[in-house]
């Protein structure tokens, strides 16, 4: 899963070697750990010394890039892990029974003028690019976002067939990367989303997609997603999922060698 650049580089590597690369999204993290332990099993692994073990922790924690997210260790750095004892539950759980630090005044990171609000983004969105709501429809598709964003998902998912689904998120204000809200909405205090029932939906899609299964008793009257998933997607818009047939303007790339 990755977004942005992420997404472009999970893209990158799909066609790797002419798409003959040996994927590493299942593997790379443990391997890079088996590696600095030398180790080949997770039973090597359980079974090291001590001092192989503090290599290679030393290795992951003052080695391996973290991708400038500050964090202790590679990329989003180690964490506590709920072991019983440190951490003796969920902290969801031990905030609910009152297990909590209460010398806490405030959690200065996650307020201003350490975050920038959503509304405040939206705000300066709607002020430099005014489009009337009527007009969507029209400039969708077209002008940039097709040049980074809809041909790489069109031709993907043209590739990979049933194995791809494809859709566009043109809910208000559709700012870059704004369908995660709805890809991973809780509630919206914690991931606002403008309209809950799209999101709720959306979910059920990547349900059915992940697990490979058809509609459950909760969702019975959600259309399946479009066949053919290259030249059919959906159009995520306020209210509904509505099909949306090719793609305006997207044409085959040339070679950036030729």
């Amino acid at each position: 899963m990755g977004t942005s650049d992420r997404a472009a580089m999970i893209d990158l590597l799909l066609v790797a070697k002419g798409g003959h690369e040996v994927l590493p999204f299942n593997q790379a993290m443990f391997d890079g750990i088996l590696r600095a332990a030398n180790c080949t099993t997770v039973a090597c692994l359980r079974d090291a010394p001590p001092e192989v073990l503090f290599k290679a922790n030393s290795f992951l924690i003052n080695e391996v890039g973290d991708g400038s997210t500050g964090a202790l260790g590679p990329l989003t750095g180690f964490t506590p892990v709920v072991d019983g004892k440190y951490i003796e539950d969920l902290p969801t759980a031990l905030l609910a029974r009152g297990s909590y630090n209460r010398k806490m005044h405030s959690l200065r990171l996650f307020e201003r003028p350490y975050l920038t609000p959503m509304t405040t983004l939206s705000n300066a969105s709607s002020r430099c690019m005014s489009i009337p709501q009527t007009s969507l429809k029209k400039f969708h598709g077209t002008g940039r976002p097709i040049c980074h964003f809809a041909c790489n998902a069109y031709f993907n998912a043209k590739a990979y067939k049933n194995k791809a689904q494809r859709y566009a998120m043109t809910i208000p204000p559709a700012t870059h990367g704004l369908d995660q809200t709805y890809f991973l909405f809780n509630s919206n205090a914690s991931t606002p989303a403008t309209d809950i029932a799209a999101a709720r939906e959306f979910q059920e899609y990547v349900r059915r997609f992940v697990t490979s299964e058809r509609n459950q008793e909760d969702y019975r009257g959600l259309d399946d997603w479009p066949n053919g998933p290259g030249e059919t997607s959906f159009e995520i818009v306020l209210g509904s999922f509505e099909v949306q047939k090719g793609l305006l303007g997207c044409q085959p790339p040339l070679s950036s060698l030729e």
